[in-house]
């Protein structure tokens, strides 16, 4: 795979479109991504909407006495329709632009940008799904969140048979985490990943996750291993490049189909800050 700097070649007007483009944009996307890796990707192919199938716990087994029938239990499955909607961005840069690209990485600097725009959208959907489809709510003890607001989370889920693995912080919350002694560990096989910010450290055994698009005074705390998030994603992302000769302008623009969906609410619980 191509980097954007081996693509873009030495100056704009040499980049090859085809057939390199569109896994290049995705690929970058994927880096930029933090939040991919705790959704469960679901494609489909030829409709906009996809018929997913819901599960929910069978409880637990009941004390057999002697001589009277064992109850049978079989899974509930419901099904949740999930369409999926157009993420959009485009780039665009006229003739005289690329004369003035004195450094040659024009298409480069516009392409990482358009990656980023993508990125933020979908991260901003994947919280908004998962703040709306948490199934508990936990007040915070006071207006900034605390080691013990973290461990009361886990232990309702716990509780419930749930074991959480993934804590979602914005900005302000991590902050105020890293300023608590008690807080984060971090393992040597992380230590990549933590310099990269997409997986930044532990806190009571679960991973902590700083996501930007939080909105402040909300925390995430989650079960990852059960699939409760899913991203359904139509197809690959679509990419279109051409050149408008009457403008004298080149134009990339990039469609990806996509739309998350919580199935397990009961493995989401959201700390909701004073």
């Amino acid at each position: 795979m191509q980097s954007i700097e081996e693509f873009s070649g030495i100056t704009s007007s040499k980049i090859r479109w085809e057939p390199y483009l569109e896994k290049m944009i995705l690929e970058e996307i994927e880096a930029l991504s933090n939040l991919r890796d705790i959704c469960f990707p679901y494609r489909i192919s030829g409709t906009f909407t996809a018929n997913i199938p819901k599960s929910q716990s069978t409880g637990k087994a009941v004390e057999a006495v002697e001589a009277t029938e064992i109850p049978a239990v079989r899974q509930v499955i419901s099904t949740a329709d999930v369409k999926v909607v157009a993420n959009a961005t485009a780039i665009e840069f006229s003739d005289e632009a690329e004369i003035v690209d004195l450094y040659g990485d024009l298409m480069e600097r516009e392409l990482k940008e358009a990656a980023k725009r993508m990125v933020r959208k979908e991260n901003e959907d994947i919280i908004n799904t998962l703040i709306a489809g948490a199934g508990s709510q936990t007040n915070g003890l006071y207006t900034q969140i605390t080691y013990e607001d973290i461990t009361y989370a886990k232990a309702y889920l716990r509780k419930q048979g749930i074991n959480p693995d993934t804590v979602l912080v914005g900005p302000d919350e991590y902050a105020q985490l890293l300023n608590d002694v008690r807080v984060l560990t971090l393992s040597d096989t992380n230590e990549q990943a933590y310099n990269e910010g997409r997986l930044n450290a532990r806190i009571a055994g679960m991973r902590l996750v700083e996501v930007p698009e939080m909105p402040p005074k909300t925390v995430i705390v989650m079960d990852t291993s059960v699939n409760p998030l899913w991203l359904v994603l139509l197809d690959d992302m679509k990419v279109e490049a051409f050149r408008d000769y009457d403008r004298r302008t080149k134009k990339v623009q990039m469609i990806a189909y996509e739309k998350p969906a919580v199935l397990r609410p009961e493995a989401i619980r959201k700390i909701i800050l004073q």
